[in-house]
Protein backbone atom coordinates (compact mmCIF):
# COMPACT_ATOMS: atom_id res chain seq x y z
CA UNK A 1 0.00 0.00 0.00
CA UNK A 2 3.01 2.36 0.74
CA UNK A 3 5.72 2.58 -1.38
CA UNK A 4 9.51 3.47 0.06
CA UNK A 5 9.94 7.17 0.29
CA UNK A 6 11.90 8.37 -3.15
CA UNK A 7 14.57 11.05 -1.93
CA UNK A 8 16.85 12.71 -4.35
CA UNK A 9 20.17 12.14 -4.93
CA UNK A 10 22.57 15.51 -5.47
CA UNK A 11 25.91 15.29 -6.52
CA UNK A 12 27.65 17.80 -4.28
CA UNK A 13 31.12 19.09 -3.49
CA UNK A 14 31.52 19.89 0.27
CA UNK A 15 34.54 22.16 1.76
CA UNK A 16 35.01 21.62 5.30
CA UNK A 17 38.06 23.24 7.10
CA UNK A 18 41.21 20.84 5.51
CA UNK A 19 39.29 18.76 3.08
CA UNK A 20 37.23 18.55 -0.44
CA UNK A 21 34.63 15.69 -0.77
CA UNK A 22 32.81 14.98 -3.98
CA UNK A 23 29.93 12.46 -3.54
CA UNK A 24 26.21 12.23 -3.31
CA UNK A 25 23.48 13.49 -0.21
CA UNK A 26 20.04 12.62 0.05
CA UNK A 27 18.30 15.12 2.08
CA UNK A 28 15.30 14.52 3.68
CA UNK A 29 12.68 16.22 2.51
CA UNK A 30 13.69 20.21 1.47
CA UNK A 31 17.48 20.66 1.19
CA UNK A 32 17.73 24.21 3.22
CA UNK A 33 14.76 22.75 5.56
CA UNK A 34 17.08 19.46 6.07
CA UNK A 35 20.40 21.42 6.19
CA UNK A 36 19.07 24.05 8.76
CA UNK A 37 17.75 21.01 11.01
CA UNK A 38 19.27 21.28 14.51
CA UNK A 39 18.20 17.81 15.40
CA UNK A 40 20.99 16.28 12.98
CA UNK A 41 24.26 17.83 14.06
CA UNK A 42 25.62 15.64 10.88
CA UNK A 43 25.31 14.81 7.49
CA UNK A 44 25.75 11.40 5.80
CA UNK A 45 27.05 11.72 2.27
CA UNK A 46 27.66 8.75 0.13
CA UNK A 47 29.79 7.09 -2.98
CA UNK A 48 32.61 9.91 -3.31
CA UNK A 49 36.04 11.01 -2.56
CA UNK A 50 38.02 13.11 -0.15
CA UNK A 51 40.98 15.29 -0.75
CA UNK A 52 43.28 16.66 1.81
CA UNK A 53 43.04 20.53 0.70
CA UNK A 54 46.89 21.25 1.69
CA UNK A 55 48.89 21.90 -1.17
CA UNK A 56 52.01 20.07 0.06
CA UNK A 57 49.71 17.25 1.06
CA UNK A 58 51.18 13.57 1.23
CA UNK A 59 48.40 11.17 -0.12
CA UNK A 60 45.81 11.33 -2.34
CA UNK A 61 42.05 11.01 -3.30
CA UNK A 62 40.87 8.63 -0.88
CA UNK A 63 37.34 7.13 -2.02
CA UNK A 64 34.96 6.70 0.60
CA UNK A 65 31.41 4.58 0.97
CA UNK A 66 30.12 6.82 3.31
CA UNK A 67 31.65 10.03 4.86
CA UNK A 68 29.58 11.76 7.99
CA UNK A 69 30.34 15.25 8.60
CA UNK A 70 29.72 17.55 11.04
CA UNK A 71 27.36 20.17 9.89
CA UNK A 72 28.93 22.78 12.30
CA UNK A 73 32.26 22.44 10.38
CA UNK A 74 30.92 22.58 6.85
CA UNK A 75 31.89 25.59 5.17
CA UNK A 76 29.75 25.38 2.28
CA UNK A 77 28.21 22.54 0.13
CA UNK A 78 27.44 22.96 -3.43
CA UNK A 79 25.03 21.58 -5.95
CA UNK A 80 27.21 20.31 -8.90
CA UNK A 81 24.20 19.75 -11.45
CA UNK A 82 22.02 22.71 -12.72
CA UNK A 83 18.51 21.22 -12.94
CA UNK A 84 18.58 19.45 -9.57
CA UNK A 85 19.73 23.33 -8.30
CA UNK A 86 15.99 24.60 -9.86
CA UNK A 87 14.54 22.23 -7.78
CA UNK A 88 15.75 23.52 -4.89
CA UNK A 89 13.33 25.72 -2.88
CA UNK A 90 14.71 29.17 -2.55
CA UNK A 91 13.30 32.55 -1.49
CA UNK A 92 12.46 34.38 -4.34
CA UNK A 93 14.63 37.63 -3.26
CA UNK A 94 18.07 38.08 -4.05
CA UNK A 95 21.33 40.16 -2.83
CA UNK A 96 24.68 39.98 -4.53
CA UNK A 97 26.90 39.29 -1.70
CA UNK A 98 30.83 38.57 -1.83
CA UNK A 99 31.86 36.03 1.29
CA UNK A 100 34.68 34.97 3.01
CA UNK A 101 35.14 31.87 4.22
CA UNK A 102 38.63 30.58 5.82
CA UNK A 103 40.65 29.84 2.78
CA UNK A 104 37.71 30.60 -0.12
CA UNK A 105 35.36 33.82 -1.10
CA UNK A 106 32.15 32.99 -2.49
CA UNK A 107 30.60 35.49 -4.59
CA UNK A 108 27.18 34.92 -5.69
CA UNK A 109 23.38 36.01 -5.15
CA UNK A 110 21.93 35.21 -1.53
CA UNK A 111 18.70 34.24 -1.47
CA UNK A 112 17.60 36.79 1.84
CA UNK A 113 13.93 38.13 3.02
CA UNK A 114 13.38 41.02 0.55
CA UNK A 115 13.57 43.37 3.91
CA UNK A 116 16.97 42.26 5.57
CA UNK A 117 19.29 44.82 6.19
CA UNK A 118 22.67 44.41 4.70
CA UNK A 119 24.19 44.54 7.74
CA UNK A 120 21.96 41.92 9.13
CA UNK A 121 21.64 39.27 5.78
CA UNK A 122 23.04 36.42 7.87
CA UNK A 123 20.66 35.87 11.01
CA UNK A 124 20.51 33.41 13.76
CA UNK A 125 17.23 31.66 12.77
CA UNK A 126 19.07 29.38 10.53
CA UNK A 127 22.84 28.16 10.25
CA UNK A 128 22.85 27.41 6.45
CA UNK A 129 21.83 30.23 3.64
CA UNK A 130 21.83 29.14 -0.52
CA UNK A 131 23.58 31.57 -2.50
CA UNK A 132 22.63 31.17 -6.32
CA UNK A 133 24.91 31.64 -9.36
CA UNK A 134 28.16 31.31 -7.32
CA UNK A 135 31.91 31.76 -8.05
CA UNK A 136 34.32 30.15 -5.21
CA UNK A 137 37.85 31.15 -5.42
CA UNK A 138 40.42 29.58 -3.36
CA UNK A 139 42.79 32.55 -1.78
CA UNK A 140 45.89 30.19 -1.63
CA UNK A 141 47.08 27.61 -3.56
CA UNK A 142 45.72 23.88 -2.81
CA UNK A 143 46.31 20.38 -3.36
CA UNK A 144 42.64 19.31 -4.86
CA UNK A 145 40.83 21.42 -7.40
CA UNK A 146 37.36 22.65 -6.63
CA UNK A 147 34.84 23.07 -9.07
CA UNK A 148 34.71 26.92 -9.10
CA UNK A 149 30.99 28.37 -11.35
CA UNK A 150 28.12 26.65 -9.30
CA UNK A 151 24.67 27.07 -9.88
CA UNK A 152 24.36 26.66 -5.76
CA UNK A 153 26.02 26.66 -2.56
CA UNK A 154 24.71 26.36 0.54
CA UNK A 155 26.77 28.03 3.20
CA UNK A 156 27.32 27.67 6.77
CA UNK A 157 26.86 31.10 8.96
CA UNK A 158 28.68 29.88 11.08
CA UNK A 159 31.87 29.50 8.99
CA UNK A 160 31.72 32.89 7.68
CA UNK A 161 34.09 35.31 8.64
CA UNK A 162 33.22 38.32 6.74
CA UNK A 163 30.95 39.51 3.95
CA UNK A 164 29.74 42.57 1.88
CA UNK A 165 27.20 43.56 -0.67
CA UNK A 166 28.74 43.95 -3.81
CA UNK A 167 27.97 46.98 -5.80
CA UNK A 168 28.11 46.61 -10.50
CA UNK A 169 30.26 48.63 -11.40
Amino acid sequence: MFGELQLTTYQVEALLPDYLFRGDLQPRGSFLTYLNDRTRPYLVFGAGEMFPLAADRQVGGMKQNTLVVSKQLLALLSVLDEAQARDAQLLASKRPVIFHVGAFAVQGQLHVNADARDDDLLDETRDFFAVSEASVFPLKALGASLTRRVPLVFLNRLQVQAYHVSTPK
